[in-house]
């Protein structure tokens, strides 16, 4: 009766684990863990089935456990799954001791033990270890499979050298397999034009193409911005599925091609799919590339009741609205998207803060900002940049600072261009002082101002009649290398024209000047002549004036 009882209490144990959700720990509840015993397992095969049902749950340590609690037990077929239990959740290490153990046994491992260990080394970006494992089973003759498990951990990591070169040795050996995953690797590097060279050197070969290798050719066309490429290859598919309809869809958009993109989700209707909200996504994103804010509305509105409008649909949608500054829409989905407890993120606030920037709506820009913190969303560099550049708009230069300073406070690293808004927008309140502050203060840190920033505390000099700080700005971003433009040019002149300082006004309109003066420029350097007595000069810069068109004939009445 006891012979008979063993394997009803095994297949009782295997039906409870079958029942236990999976692990995050890696170790069985003691409940279920107490009911394993000699009673249950007493030999290499049903070791080796409850350490596969642990493996499948994810309970690697308490699999690993049981080769120490039954090692009378343990033979090849046992490390093997061991190996694979400690695959499934990526954890190398102790997949690697279990070979060393195997060695210090004198047990002899076989080709599933190099797989098996291939792919946990992989699995955890340890591609390195990979090709030291497959090298060290030169001697068991690794096959095409141990080759593909090793482009697999080349692939995790986006090392597409050594997977092209792995794929050269597999030779005429290789399956589609091994292309498909040599592909995904130079994907994974952006070299998406090797992957396409794969993707026709596997045709040449004789190897047939499955969907999954033509999703991955079509990925890489879609890195390439090659929309036109992967239409023509979606079309000359035998059988597309869903996923490669979507990947051809987000290709329209760096083409911005809404309208091939409406076209193609028609044509999936037609051949028999059911957009998903991924679908629809990869749809709005071509409407967002093209500003195609209306259609991008109209869709929204016709969304079935199965597909629900997640956080990729609804920015995707708010970025049509952004481009096409439709501020008002834009902060319309947001409280949509709020309404229906969407999972939106730090990205999409930022569409409709950018949104609000750019129709010049500062309060409303704002109140987004602030709803997204107080939604436990830390503002980052580009939310931060935004508001100052919307701040700058608007000559809300207290608000800039406040702004800055709380950016400062939270550590974010902004650029010279968030920098520069706040600078911008205290030169144009007539802040003058404030804007050298922020000016001083990139000078002292590890940024490097550039063009801009110096453009933007020179204005601020210059609008406040402080003249002689704005020629010294001037003079000081050309001694530390960076370039002028027209700005630039415009606002020394200026600057010499309230000093009358002819001389050096001249000096700046020079033919060889490092950029082309406007006819603002102009005008001022006339103004600069005249106020001194030096007609002549004033005449010659008239000339000049009248030769630049547009509204020069009113700068030069001006000037007159």
């Amino acid at each position: 009766m006891r012979r008979d009882a063993a394997p009803l209490k095994l297949q009782d144990v295997l039906q409870r684990l079958k029942n236990v959700r999976p692990g995050k720990s890696g170790i069985l509840p003691e409940r279920e863990r107490s009911q394993i015993s000699g009673q249950v397992i007493r030999t290499p095969k049903e070791l080796g089935m409850v350490m596969a049902a642990l493996g499948k749950k994810r309970f690697w340590q308490t699999a690993l456990g049981l080769l120490q609690a039954f090692p009378l037990q343990v033979d090849l077929i046992v490390c093997n799954v061991g190996i694979s239990a400690c695959e499934g959740s990526s954890a190398w290490q102790p997949a690697v001791q279990i070979l060393q153990d195997m060695r210090m046994a004198a047990m002899q491992c076989d080709e599933v033990t190099m797989n098996t260990l291939i792919s946990a080394c992989g699995r955890a970006q340890r591609w390195d270890l990979s090709l030291q494992i497959l090298n060290d089973s030169c001697d068991l003759g690794p096959s095409t499979y141990t080759y593909n498990s090793a482009i697999g951990a080349c692939e995790r990591s986006g090392q597409w050298r050594w997977a092209v070169e792995l794929l050269m040795r597999v030779g005429l050996q290789a399956d589609v397999i091994t292309y498909s995953s040599a592909i995904n690797a130079c994907n994974v590097g952006s070299q998406w034009l090797a992957s396409v060279q794969l993707f026709q050197q596997m045709s040449l070969e004789g190897v047939v193409p499955n969907v999954v290798s033509h999703s991955s050719a079509l990925n890489a066309l879609a890195i390439g911005s090659s929309w036109q490429s992967a239409l023509h290859h979606l079309l000359d598919m035998r059988a597309p599925n869903l996923v490669t309809y979507n990947i051809v869809l987000r290709s329209l958009a760096s083409g911005a091609r809404w309208q091939l993109a409406s076209w193609l989700l028609a044509a999936l209707e037609e051949d028999g799919f059911r957009p998903k909200a991924d679908t629809y996504a990869a749809f709005l994103a071509a409407c967002d590339a093209a500003a195609a804010w209306a259609v991008a509305l109209w869709l929204l509105s016709t969304l079935p009741r199965q597909v629900a409008a997640d956080r990729f649909v609804l920015s995707a949608a708010i970025g049509a609205c952004e481009k096409a500054r439709r501020w008002a829409e834009a902060v319309e989905l947001l409280r949509e998207g709020l309404e229906r407890s969407a999972d939106l993120d730090e990205i999409t606030y930022t569409k409709v803060i950018s949104a609000c920037e750019k129709g010049r709506q500062w309060s409303s820009a704002l109140a987004v900002f602030r709803a997204m913190q107080s939604r436990g969303l830390n503002a980052d560099v580009v939310s931060c940049a935004t508001m100052l550049t919307a701040c700058e708009k608007c000559l809300k230069w207290d608000w800039a600072l406040h702004l800055l300073a709380e950016a400062q406070d939270a550590h974010l690293g902004l650029d010279v261009m968030a920098y520069t808004a706040a600078a911008s927008a205290c030169a144009m309140a007539s802040q003058w002082e404030w804007a050298l502050v922020i000016f001083s203060r990139i000078r002292s840190g590890a940024l490097q101002p550039d063009t801009y920033l110096f453009n933007a505390a020179a204005a601020a000099c210059e609008v406040a009649r402080q003249w002689p700080k704005a020629l010294t700005i001037v003079d000081e971003m050309q001694g530390q290398g960076c370039r002028p433009n027209w700005v630039t040019l415009g606002l020394a002149v200026r600057s010499c024209a309230r000093g009358a300082l002819w001389q050096l006004a001249m000096a700046y309109l020079r033919p060889e000047a490092s950029a082309v003066p406007d006819a603002s420029a102009y005008a001022s350097g006339v103004e600069a002549c005249s106020l001194d007595g030096h007609t002549l000069e004033a005449g010659l810069l008239m000339v000049a004036l009248a030769q630049k068109g547009g509204d020069s004939l009113r700068l030069l009445a001006r000037a007159s």
